[in-house]
């Protein structure tokens, strides 16, 4: 009897199912509705994941907040929470719990609490992971640039700015820096644009939904939709420029039409019959074939409450086709926020969003030559691309080819010019050249669209790759020397700064005396010149650098501190000498050198035949051989910066406001002194630490993106008196 029941329950059950099955495929809209709302919940829960950042001290003297905030803003993230604090020891010490054991620890907890920071919290999808892309590697050497790090970081240094690393992390630092009341919950203008896109959704394929097609009419017909509550109800997208190539729709030919992008669900055009994808004819009677997006807008504004379109409808396929690609910066993994063209009405009814295409802008980017390269046993041209006479790197034709198209795909209304065109037989060196002409001509008018310029896709092809074939391709690099001449050098892109100042060492023919007294240096965006590690690659400084009046940012100087040693190797050493006696001259013409009122005896003495007499002059006055750091911040010091000075004889620091104005405190300490120095904080600090008259020990501690620098210097000199004390001790005992 159990199986009996059992068996005729499983029946009624199965009768049921099946007698429910057409009403189910009859009626599928709630379902959706259901599936929709839960997706939106979804969605809308990554939306709200938020992040804290903070940014630090020495961001916040240099000016940055302002600069880092519009990164975060440009992205579409809403700012939820910011305020400016001094933190504690104690409050710091908490936030980075995880770190205590670590042997940076203290130093860290310092370096926080040394000035103001400015604590935020961050919304938007996928908020956590994009903020920390958004912010760079911690070491800024490791950066990409386009990253905060990766630009306002020249150097290891300070890594300007903290952000939550997990989900959990965030929450834990939010609730640590916040109180729940100091969250500001609002709505951005376009938060409804923003807030339910997937990874592959486009600007309204969530929040508009596709009407159904049974009002689809591949023939022109007139839909009238009247204003709603929710404005008129639909989206519309098109070209910005008036004009254009004749298009076949449903057979026939038109010129470029506007359409419809999306349509809102229960909305006014849903109820007049309007469809996702309609290529619009007229608005209010008016012809819009080859018109403006901005000028079809303009006249559904005019129109008042009623609206008369004149419509044809498309396939699906083709109504989904023209969405494609447009709105990849509003997706989770964007590439970055580009420039955005929106329109919208009184009653805030958005109608559309493009590119915007209109910000011009002029870069001076070039392929003046070409190279043959065999790599892979493959034997083909590459073309030179240069950025302001600097060698960025080489690409073959079929990398152009590739990055046709996919800017084709990304900026589809834009209308691009043509390229070369391919050719299947080897090309004389006659049509090597129009093609390089040609190519040179392509890259100067789409750089010339800053939002193509600005895009991924343009600045990856431009910083080129190592995966790229033409990653061994030798590059350009230009070195000044101190008498204003340069050296063009054909490298690695790779190379690092060992490897180039190994080849200026044989391209110069130096002696290897006079190399050990000389390096290659870079000038700062601050005027300021820096010593390059051996490890640092040259080429990405010089590349970067493109925008400075200067030919190039690498230098060659002396790197020497002692007097007497630096006479005797210009004694033994021509070269040395001359390179010497330029710096010297740039030295004082630059005011780096005091000569007050010996300028007039220096101009007469300023040429190479009388560089001996030149340099005895300028060997006695203040400044010579002297380094001078830009101002920086100094755990010592509570209000104001300091302005740290080395040279062979002494070390001085010296006060001054937060504008490097200085001011009458004043400590000097002798070489003896220090007892120890080091880097610390990820290259954001250096410190040293010094005894005087058998005092207990004193540490110092300098914020400064200079801080390897410092410690060069600080081996170079120690190293330097070192020689010179044995040297003495030598003469003392013959």
């Amino acid at each position: 009897m159990v199986y009996i029941s059992i068996l005729l329950c499983l029946i009624l059950f199965c009768a049921k199912i099946t007698l429910q099955e057409p009403e189910i495929s009859i009626d599928t809209c709630p379902s959706v509705n259901e599936s929709k709302e839960k997706e939106f919940d979804c969605q809308m829960s990554a939306t709200k994941e938020r992040t804290f950042i903070c940014i630090k001290p020495d961001a916040v003297q240099r000016g940055l907040i302002g600069k880092i905030i519009e990164r975060f803003e440009q992205r579409g993230y809403k700012l939820v929470a910011m305020k400016m604090v001094k933190a504690t020891k104690g409050h710091l010490e908490i936030h980075y719990q995880e770190l205590q054991g670590k042997p940076f620890f203290k130093d860290l907890v310092d370096y926080m609490s040394s000035g103001p920071v400015v604590a935020m919290v961050w919304e938007g999808l996928d908020v956590v992971k994009q903020g920390r892309q958004m912010l760079g590697a911690t070491n800024p050497l490791n950066s990409m640039p386009g990253t905060i790090r990766g630009d306002f970081s020249i150097q290891t240094g300070r890594n300007i700015v903290h952000g939550s690393d997990s989900l959990p992390s965030a929450e834990r630092e939010i609730a640590h820096w916040f109180k729940s009341e100091e969250l500001c919950e609002w709505n951005a203008a376009t938060t409804t644009w923003y807030c339910m896109m997937g990874d592959e959704s486009d600007s309204s394929e969530d929040y508009f939904v596709v009407s159904t097609r049974h009002n689809f009419n591949p023939k022109p017909h007139l839909v009238t939709v009247v204003k709603s509550d929710t404005g008129f109800g639909f989206n519309v997208k098109g070209q910005v420029s008036e004009g254009g190539q004749l298009r076949s729709i449903n057979g026939e030919l038109y010129a470029p039409l506007q359409h419809v992008s999306a349509v809102l669900r229960g909305g006014a055009a849903a109820k007049a019959g309007l469809l996702k994808g309609d290529r619009i004819l007229q608005v209010n009677g008016v012809d819009v074939e080859g018109a403006t997006h901005k000028q079809v807008v303009e006249l559904i504004k005019d129109g008042g409450d009623k609206l008369s379109l004149v419509v044809i409808s498309v396939d699906a396929v083709d109504a989904e086709r023209f969405e494609n690609g447009l709105t990849e910066e509003s997706c989770a993994s964007c590439r970055q926020l580009l420039k955005i063209h929106f329109y919208k009405c009184e009653d805030n009814n958005v109608f559309a969003f493009l590119y915007d295409y209109s910000e011009k802008r002029s870069l001076p980017i070039t392929i003046p030559s070409y190279q043959t390269i065999t790599a892979n046993g493959e034997r083909f041209v590459a073309y030179n691309v240069h950025m302001a006479g600097r060698h960025l790197g080489s690409r073959r034709y079929n990398e152009f080819v590739q990055l046709h198209n996919l800017l084709k795909h990304e900026f589809i209304d834009f209308d691009f010019p043509k390229l070369p065109s391919k050719w299947p037989f080897s090309l004389s060196e006659q049509q090597l050249d129009a093609r390089r002409r040609g190519l040179e001509s392509y890259l100067e008018k789409i750089c010339a669209v800053r939002v193509i310029a600005d895009s991924d896709i343009m600045q990856e092809f431009l910083m080129e790759d190592s995966l790229s074939e033409c990653a061994v391709a030798d590059v350009h690099i230009r070195i000044l020397l101190p008498d204003g001449n340069s050296l063009l050098l054909n490298i690695k892109r790779h190379c690092t700064a060992i490897q180039l100042y190994m080849a200026t060492q044989k391209r110069l023919n130096m002696s290897p005396e006079a190399s050990r007294y000389c390096a290659l240096f870079e000038m700062t965006e601050c005027g300021f010149e820096r010593k390059l590690a051996d490890d640092e690659y040259p080429h990405a400084l010089y590349i970067q650098n493109y925008s400075s009046a200067a030919s190039s940012c690498i230098l060659l100087r002396k790197w020497i501190f002692d007097n007497d040693r630096e006479i005797e190797l210009c004694e033994r050493d021509r070269l040395f000498k001359e390179l010497c006696f330029w710096q010297a001259v740039a030295g004082v013409n630059g005011g780096l050198v005091s000569a007050k009122e010996k300028m007039f005896q220096l101009k007469a003495l300023q040429s190479i035949e009388r560089a001996d007499k030149y340099l005895t002059m300028v060997r006695a006055m203040d400044g010579y051989n002297r380094i001078v750091f830009p101002h920086c911040g100094c755990s010592s010091r509570k209000d104001g910066d300091i302005i740290l000075t080395v040279e062979f004889s002494q070390l001085t620091i010296r006060a001054c406001d937060y504008e490097g104005n200085l001011q009458e405190e004043e400590l000097i300490f002798d070489w003896s002194d220090i007892l120890e120095y080091n880097v610390i904080d990820n290259g954001a600090i250096f410190a040293f630490e010094y005894a005087r008259s058998q005092k207990k020990p004193k540490s110092v501690k300098l914020s400064t993106q200079f801080a390897m620098y410092m410690n060069f210097c600080f081996s170079r000199i120690l190293e330097e008196r070192e020689r010179r004390a044995g040297m003495n001790f030598l003469k003392e005992s013959c």
